[in-house]
């Protein structure tokens, strides 16, 4: 990959996790709704997380997502000091499957389709 293309990769990890943070701790009204299931809401946005997030750091992906679990029980023990937020356990679960399954997929799918490409690619030229 190439190195501006990492950097891109990371920065966009960063700012995502940011956004999910800043939208996990701000006021319930303050919160933007997308009118879907919050569990849908949920698996999606820590899909996205875990997607990204091994895309940046293929390496490191096993202390990344041990990193981003711990990161998103941090989370959701922070909602309870938010007087209109909870944080439950339930929650939790729902978003670490996801992301476990985002970085799966990301990594065993994805990645091994990328690299085929690129032979391929190369192949023909």
């Amino acid at each position: 990959m190439k190195p501006t293309r990492k950097v891109a990769i990371r920065f966009l990890a960063w700012l995502l996790i940011a956004a999910i943070s800043i939208v996990s701790l701000v006021p319930i009204g303050a919160r933007p709704v997308s009118g879907a299931p919050a569990n849908l809401e949920r698996v999606a946005a820590f899909m996205m997380v875990g997607c990204i997030f091994r895309l940046a750091y293929p390496r490191r992906y096993a202390s990344i997502l041990l990193m981003l679990i711990v990161l998103t029980g941090a989370l959701e023990l922070l909602q309870n000091l938010v007087p209109s937020r909870h944080g439950r356990f339930n929650d939790l679960i729902v978003k670490v499957i996801a992301l476990m399954a985002g970085s799966f997929i990301t990594g065993n799918i994805v990645e091994p389709i990328r690299g085929l490409w690129q032979r391929c690619g190369t192949a023909i030229r």
